[in-house]
């Protein structure tokens, strides 16, 4: 049976399973074969398929995964909640092979790079012992970090796209770019206190809350 760690708090589905291939030192392709159920060289970074599968080799309700693991509760946030229901169940029905890519596209088009937060890294390594990839951080015209309020790197490694896991690293094995906004501009000033005002990100109403028995 595959193994996939326990998804960390908001970490999106790609950093899981690029963490399960360090864990189990498993080529990706294999990984991914005994995931997913078939040979493939390449999976969403945002979006998952065959949530079922995966959600119970990662210890999750297929719903809880999708809501707290994957861009969906994002890209459908404004929908009336029956088309929301509706693109839960489509999602929720894919098979291994199928993506709906389109969901992510008003999530990623603004977002060219993946980013990180320096100070999140080095927070995991101390109370992790490695660091993973939020879904926070790959937000349109999110540029700062809520948690600690400081600005966001950009990565050399697009956003959108497959993510093909044995290319890509673990999130401190990255070069950064320089941040996107200057670190004293007033516009940083600004949002760097409605950073602090944010709050947690909560699953809608009625949605799976069962939590890992792990």
């Amino acid at each position: 049976m595959p193994y996939l760690p326990k998804p960390y708090p908001d970490e999106v589905i790609g950093s899981v399973l690029v963490r399960a291939i360090r864990h189990t030192g498993l080529p990706s392709k294999r990984l991914l074969a005994l995931v997913y159920g078939s040979h493939r060289d390449s999976t969403s970074f945002l979006m998952v398929g065959a949530a079922a599968r995966v959600g119970a080799f990662a210890g999750m309700d297929p719903e809880e995964l999708v809501q707290r693991h994957t861009m969906f509760p994002y890209a459908v946030a404004f929908m009336p909640a029956d088309v929301r229901a509706a693109l839960m169940a489509k999602v929720l029905g894919l098979r291994a092979d199928e993506s709906l890519s389109s969901l992510t596209k008003s999530i990623s088009a603004g977002v060219p790079f993946k980013r990180v937060c320096v100070a999140c890294i080095a927070d995991d390594l101390e109370r992790w012992g490695e660091p993973y990839w939020r879904r926070a951080h790959q937000l349109p015209a999110v540029l700062f970090c809520a948690e600690h309020g400081t600005p966001l790197s950009d990565t050399f490694l697009p956003l959108r796209g497959e993510a093909y896991i044995h290319m890509f690293p673990m999130a401190h094995r990255v070069p950064l770019q320089s941040h996107a906004m200057p670190a004293d501009s007033p516009a940083q000033r600004g949002l760097e206190t409605e950073c602090r005002e944010l709050r947690p990100f909560s699953m809608p109403s009625g949605s799976a809350t069962r939590r890992s028995g792990r």
